[in-house]
């Protein structure tokens, strides 16, 4: 078994955070594409928000798919950062902030 404490290793915690990002991505995906095939006549109520009033209900809501993606690309970004980040090994860390390299 592997220890999250190893050098150059990935923890469980930074994997399982990767996998959520990464599935909260793929919703606004979702959602973005609902947007953009679906007339707002067609929605869900939930898709459209408390209190919103459809003034063309034949149209689609570009904005809103706009801002999924872009969402989703947020939240790839993070993933992928979350899920490719290695914490540097002791040995680098005691070198580097040694104290004879300072004077």
């Amino acid at each position: 078994m592997i220890s999250a404490r190893e050098p150059g290793r990935r923890s469980v915690g930074r994997a399982v955070t990767a996998a959520i990002l990464a599935i909260i991505a793929i919703l606004c995906i979702i959602a973005g594409v609902l947007y953009v095939t679906e007339t707002a006549g067609s929605l869900s109520p939930a898709f459209l928000g408390t209190g919103s009033r459809l003034a063309n209900p034949a149209g689609h809501h570009v904005l809103r798919a706009a801002g999924s993606f872009v969402l989703a690309a947020i939240f790839l970004i993070a993933a992928g950062s979350a899920y490719a980040y290695k914490p540097r090994s002791e040995a680098a860390r005691s070198e580097e902030d040694s104290p004879a390299d300072r004077y």
